[in-house]
């Protein structure tokens, strides 16, 4: 069965995605009230040049000063220097957009590179026969000192649909530079394209079939579906949701463990400084050779590993602690099948060879955010952490506070609020502990339920 592009809404985002029956391939989602910066286009100045971190930084009408490597812009800026740049990697957290003086102007068929010279092809063009002929064709197409880069679904169109995209694409930049020579700093002259606009330009390669919610057909013509060569099928949003099971396989994107058929499991973890994964034989147990079935395992984790980093939109450094093999064959099929997983990413990674101790380490590019800092925050009751203290430590650690609160010079009056879980303990075993401050404090001491009050936390009142 081919692929299907989805075009629909769930959660209150837009949602863009590739199926290939009714798993996953690709899924890409946006918030109405956050839309992706990355291949806007702004007018910027140089705040201040880093030398020692071969740096800029720049105010380019973003939420934060950008940061630009000097090795992305043509010549070394100066402090004051009015630069026209493009969004290469979102803000996140306390950092900045990451900016480029190398523009890009992305289409179907190719993106159109009008600072640098050459033809370049995608990878899977780029060993072919047809990938030399039109890096040749193209080249005799582009203005004198334009790049280009051919897509893969170059390698399926004819040589006038190219010279026809690269003729508008070329237009297109020179609307952009015309803008730019009048707008004023941190103007933002070309914006990206809403993400369902985006979906047509970048998946539908080797798509099949295009299927579109009935609520967005009043956008069909500022989607530019009509000038689609393939038939677009109209459906119910509900009706895509449950045929497809997005909701479902959504959930399961934001799960922190995986099950793998053979019955293995990963489990992903986020930290700060990187994300690590853990492979587990956990139920797969079936077997006298211990060997074949970490193998076995490994393998079909490497795949998963692969498809979760990209669905999730992963990116970063991450390690990923395998199951334990001694036979440096099994090692050397893992690496090798590791490898060929990622191998259809889109984005750009730097896989190491698996070491001794069962680790790999590698990077993924990310450009925008990801799956999880879309639709999940912090949790309020752990801050993040994923841990809180037990009920009994979160008693006794209470009960530290309220000693000190009692001590407070003039106090006639002190009322302590805890969750319900906790007051259970403070009236039960630490009983004999609260009548001993009762006895001690001259003043009114009432310990009662908080509704409002989240386990780990509590409020006090001195009066």
């Amino acid at each position: 069965m081919g692929a299907t592009l989805l075009l629909t809404t769930l959660r209150g985002h837009s949602v863009a995605a590739v199926t290939s029956g009714a798993r996953l391939s690709v899924i890409r989602m946006e918030s109405p009230s956050s839309r992706a910066t990355t291949g806007s286009i702004h007018v910027a100045r140089v705040v201040r040049v880093v030398n020692a971190m071969s740096s800029a930084f720049l105010e380019a009408g973003l939420s934060r000063p950008a940061y630009l490597r000097l090795s992305d812009v043509p010549s070394t800026p100066r402090n004051g220097d009015r630069l026209l740049v493009q969004v290469a990697r979102e803000a996140r957290g306390t950092k900045g957009a990451r900016v480029t003086g190398y523009i890009t102007i992305p289409g179907h068929l190719a993106v159109l590179r009008p600072m640098e010279s050459g033809v370049l092809v995608s990878r899977r063009l780029s060993d072919t026969s047809r990938g030399t002929a039109l890096r040749e064709f193209v080249g005799s197409v582009l203005p004198e000192g334009m790049g280009a880069i051919l897509r893969t679904a170059a390698g399926e169109a004819t040589e006038d649909a190219i010279r026809e995209e690269i003729v508008s694409l070329c237009a297109r930049w020179e609307e952009i530079r015309t803008r730019a020579e009048d707008a004023d700093l941190g103007t933002c002259v070309s914006e990206e394209d809403p993400l369902h606009r985006r979906a047509l330009r970048d998946l539908r390669g080797g798509v099949d079939t295009i299927i579109v919610a009935e609520d967005l057909r009043s956008r069909a013509s500022e989607l530019g579906l009509q000038d689609l060569s393939l038939e677009v099928e109209w459906a119910p949003r509900e009706r895509m949701n449950q045929r497809f099971e997005l909701d479902r396989q959504i959930d399961e994107l934001l799960s922190r463990r995986v099950w793998l058929k053979c019955g293995g499991r990963i489990t992903i973890d986020t930290t700060e400084a990187m994300t690590t994964i853990d492979v587990d034989t956990a139920k797969c147990t079936s077997g006298k050779d211990l060997e074949a079935t970490a193998l076995r395992v490994n393998l079909e984790a490497a795949s998963a590993v692969a498809r979760q980093l990209q669905l999730r939109n992963v990116g970063g450094l991450i390690v990923v602690d395998f199951v334990d093999m001694r036979d440096p064959a099994g090692n050397a099929s893992l690496n090798e099948w590791l490898q060929e997983s990622f191998a259809m990413d889109s984005a750009r990674t730097n896989i190491l060879p698996i070491s001794e101790l069962g680790l790999v380490e590698m990077t993924r590019r990310r450009d925008r955010d990801s799956l999880s800092g879309l639709l999940q925050n912090s949790c309020t009751h752990c801050d993040g952490e994923g841990r809180v203290l037990r009920a009994s430590s979160e008693a006794w650690r209470v009960l530290d506070r309220l000693a000190s609160a009692l001590t407070t010079p003039g106090a006639r009056r002190v009322c302590l609020g805890v969750p319900a879980e906790i007051l259970e303990i403070l009236e039960g075993a630490l009983a004999a502990e609260i009548d001993m401050l009762r006895a001690q404090f001259s003043g009114t001491l009432e310990v009662r339920v908080a509704a409002d009050v989240a386990l780990g936390d509590h409020a006090l009142e001195i009066r």
